[in-house]
C-alpha cells in the first residue's frame, strides 16, 4: 500500500486486469469497489472469489484477513452440551479459566463484526439476483421497522405478491427463517446463549417484576402460542373457564385477553394469570411436561410475590426456579435459555441483599408514576415540588386522620373522613374496637396456623384493620345466634351463658346485638362480606382433622363480617369480638389436582354450625375460585390458595 497521496493500492476484479495488478485509489473508493466486488462475486454464486477479493493484502480496515481460525471458533462455542448450570467452568468469577473464557467471548465479538467473509458464505440466499434484493430487502427492513408478529403479516404478503407475479421464488414464514436465508442471523449468532456471570447480582438489584412477569411468565406463554402447544382454540376454550373464575380484591382480571392472545399484558396481569389462571386453565392442553414444570414456576412465583419472606420460603423458591430452568433446558432448545432466565438463580441473593422484592421492585415505582401524574399543578416552575408536598400529604394523611379522631368530637369525624374519603376509605366512625390491648405482631402471624385452637376473637387486630367502619346496631339472626352461643360456650368452656332471651334469670348471657362492616384490611391483605361480585369474600382458614392428629385448610366464603360485644364479664376485659360468618364448602375426599397446586370442593355448602363463627384473625389465605368438571362430567368447584400479604 503507498500513503503519497493518501492513496491505496486496490486490486479488485477490474483495478487488477491492467499491467500493475492494481490501481492507485482514494480510501473511499477502495471500500465502495470492494463492496461492490463482494456482491458481484456473491450474486454470481462463486464464494471462492469473495474470499479472495476479502483476502486482500492491504492493511488498511478493509482488510478481511485474519490471524484466527474463527470458523473452528464459532463452532466450539456454539456447541448445545454447554451446561446453563456450570458455574465452575463458565460462571464462577473465581475460575482459573475465567481469562480464557473472556478472550473467547471477545474474539467472537470482534470476529462477528469483522468478518463479513463468514457470515455471507454461510447463507442461504437464492441465486436470482432480484430475489436476492427481495430477500435482503425484507431481512433489513423487518430488522428496522416491524416487530414482532407484523414481520409474518409482511411475509406472507411478499409471498402473495410474488405468486402473482408468477415468481416461484417463496419466503420462508418465519423471521429467524429469513435472517438465516440472507445471513443476517449469523451477524448475531451466539450473543444470548453465554453470560460471563461471575457476581452478577451484587452489580446491579434485579427487579423481579421484569425478570419473572414480564420476563420468563411472557417467554413462556410466547413460546407455547408459537410452537402450536396452545392453539386460538385453546386460548378461547380457556377464557370461557376464565369467565367463571372469581379472584381476590387485590389481583388483576383479565378480562378478555386471553382468548385474544394475552395482548399488551402489564406485570400484574402477568402476575395474575400465573398465580390464579394458569394454575386451573392449563390442565389437559399441554403435553405432561410442560404443565408439571411451569407448576415448579408458579410455586417459587407466590413466594418471592409475597411482601415478607421466610428463610425457609427463600430456599424452596431458589430450589423450585433451579429446577425449573434445568428442565427448561430439556424441553426446549438452546437459544430459549436467556440471559433474564440465568438471573432468577440469583433472586435468592437479591433478597438476602436487599430484603423481599417489594421494597425495590419497579411496580411501586410505576405504580407512584400513576399518582404523580394525577396531580394537578400550575404548570409553572417548581412543579417537582409540588409533586412531593402532595406525595407526602397523601402517603400520611391516614396516620394523621388516626391520630385525630380519637380527639375530636364524634359528630365532626364524620366530616374529617368525608373530606378526606379518597384515602382513608379504611377510616370509620367508630374507634370503640379492640385497641385497648397492646398489638403483638407475633402473636397475630401465630393465631391463623399455629395458635388458631385458642384465638377467641377479642385479641388485638392490626394497625390496618382500625378502626373499623362499623354500621348501626342489629340483632342477629335467630338460627345464626344460635351457633354464635354454642360458639362462646365451647370457647370459654362456660356451659352456664345462657339465651339472650333469658337475660333476666340470668346475667351470664350472651348479647344479640352486632355490627356490621364491609371489608377488614389485615396486614395489607383486605377481605370483604359476600357481595354481588363477590371478589374478597373467599379464604381458607385451618381446623383439627376429626382425629386430632393433624390440620387441614377449608374453604369458605364470607356471608358477612361483624363484631359482637360481650355485655357481661364471662370474656374478660377486651369484650369486643371480632367475626366473619362464614360458609363452608364441602370438601372430596379424592383431590385429583393435588400436585398443580389447585383443591377441588363441591359447589354446595355444609350446613351452619358454630364453625361459622370464625375469628378473623385465624383467616389463613385468601383464595380465587372458578369451576371443575369431575369424572363423571358433574361441576364441582376448585380453590386455587394464595400467598397472604403481610406489610410489617
Amino acid at each position: 500500500m503507498s500513503n503519497n497521496n493518501n492513496n491505496s493500492e486496490c486490486k479488485c476484479s477490474k483495478c487488477s486486469s491492467n499491467s500493475m495488478g492494481f490501481v492507485l485509489v482514494s480510501t473511499q473508493t477502495l471500500r465502495r469497489h470492494a463492496q461492490q466486488d463482494i456482491v458481484r462475486q456473491y450474486q454470481s454464486g462463486s464464494s471462492s472469489s469473495v474470499v479472495e477479493v476479502m483476502s486482500n493484502d492491504n492493511d488498511m480496515e478493509i482488510d478481511f484477513e485474519n490471524n484466527v481460525d474463527t470458523e473452528d471458533q464459532v463452532e466450539d462455542m456454539h456447541t448445545e452440551d454447554l451446561p446453563f448450570f456450570d458455574v465452575d467452568s463458565l460462571f464462577d468469577s473465581e475460575s482459573e479459566d475465567e481469562g480464557v473464557i473472556e478472550a473467547t467471548i471477545l474474539d467472537i465479538s470482534d470476529d462477528e463484526s469483522n468478518d463479513v467473509r463468514e457470515n455471507f458464505s454461510s447463507s442461504n440466499m437464492p441465486v436470482d439476483p432480484t430475489h436476492a434484493f427481495i430477500a435482503s430487502f425484507a431481512a433489513f427492513f423487518i430488522s428496522k421497522y416491524v416487530v414482532n408478529s407484523g414481520g409474518v403479516v409482511l411475509l406472507k404478503f411478499l409471498n402473495e405478491v410474488l405468486a402473482h407475479f408468477g415468481q416461484s421464488f417463496r419466503f420462508p414464514l418465519s423471521i429467524n427463517g429469513v435472517n438465516s436465508m440472507t445471513g443476517l442471523s449469523d451477524v448475531t449468532r451466539g450473543v444470548q446463549r453465554f453470560i460471563a456471570c461471575g457476581d452478577c447480582n451484587k452489580c446491579t438489584v434485579i427487579d423481579p417484576m421484569h425478570n419473572l412477569y414480564l420476563g420468563t411468565a411472557k417467554r413462556i406463554m410466547e413460546k407455547w402460542r408459537s410452537s402450536g402447544l396452545i392453539t386460538d382454540a385453546h386460548s378461547a376454550e380457556m377464557q370461557l373457564d376464565a369467565d367463571k373464575l372469581v379472584l381476590p380484591e387485590d389481583y388483576t382480571p383479565l378480562g378478555t385477553k386471553i382468548e385474544r392472545g394475552f395482548p399488551f399484558m402489564k406485570a400484574d396481569e402477568w402476575k395474575s394469570w400465573c398465580l390464579v389462571y394458569s394454575p386451573v386453565l392449563l390442565r389437559g392442553r399441554l403435553p405432561e411436561a410442560h404443565p408439571g414444570n411451569w407448576t415448579t414456576f408458579v410455586n417459587a412465583y407466590q413466594y418471592l410475590s409475597m411482601p415478607s419472606i421466610s428463610m425457609a420460603h427463600l430456599d424452596e423458591a431458589h430450589q423450585s426456579l433451579e429446577a425449573f430452568c434445568r428442565e427448561c433446558e430439556k424441553l426446549y432448545k438452546a437459544p430459549f435459555l436467556s440471559p433474564n432466565m440465568h438471573l432468577h438463580l440469583h433472586l435468592r441473593e437479591t433478597v438476602l441483599n436487599f430484603g423481599p422484592v417489594y421494597g425495590y421492585w419497579l411496580s411501586s415505582f410505576e405504580r407512584c408514576n400513576g399518582i404523580l401524574k394525577n396531580y394537578a399543578t400550575n404548570r409553572k416552575d417548581g412543579f417537582e415540588g409540588t409533586y412531593m408536598k402532595k406525595y407526602l400529604e397523601e402517603a400520611f394523611q391516614g396516620d394523621l386522620i388516626r391520630q385525630t379522631l380519637p380527639i375530636i368530637r364524634p359528630e365532626h369525624s364524620a366530616i374529617i373522613l368525608e373530606l378526606t374519603a379518597s384515602t382513608a376509605n379504611s377510616i370509620a366512625t367508630s374507634t370503640s374496637t379492640a385497641t385497648s390491648i397492646q398489638f403483638d405482631i407475633n402473636a397475630f402471624l401465630d393465631s391463623p396456623e399455629i395458635n388458631f385452637d385458642i384465638v377467641k376473637g377479642n385479641e388485638p387486630l392490626p394497625p390496618s384493620a382500625l378502626p373499623l367502619a362499623l354500621k348501626g346496631e342489629i340483632s342477629m339472626d335467630e338460627s345464626e345466634y344460635g351457633h354464635l352461643l354454642e360458639y362462646y360456650r365451647e370457647t370459654y368452656d362456660d356451659q352456664t351463658l345462657v339465651h339472650y332471651r333469658q337475660a333476666g334469670h340470668s346475667d351470664n348471657f350472651v348479647n344479640n346485638r352486632i355490627q356490621k362492616f364491609e371489608s377488614i384490611d389485615l396486614l395489607g391483605q383486605i377481605y370483604k362480606s359476600k357481595t354481588k361480585n363477590q371478589r374478597g369474600s373467599f379464604m381458607q382458614a385451618l381446623f383439627e382433622t376429626s382425629d386430632g392428629r393433624s390440620t387441614k385448610p377449608y374453604a369458605g366464603q364470607i356471608q358477612y363480617l361483624f363484631v359482637n360485644t360481650a355485655v357481661n364479664s364471662f370474656a374478660g376485659h377486651a369484650s369486643q369480638h371480632v367475626f366473619a360468618y362464614i360458609r363452608w364448602y364441602k370438601e372430596v375426599l379424592l383431590q385429583p389436582r393435588a400436585g398443580e397446586g389447585v383443591e377441588v370442593n363441591e359447589v354446595g355448602f355444609e350446613d351452619d354450625s358454630m364453625n361459622s363463627i370464625l375469628p378473623v384473625h385465624r383467616i389463613c389465605y385468601p383464595v380465587a375460585v372458578g369451576e371443575h368438571l369431575g369424572l363423571e362430567g358433574e361441576v364441582q368447584m376448585c380453590v386455587v390458595p394464595l400467598p397472604q400479604k403481610i406489610y410489617i
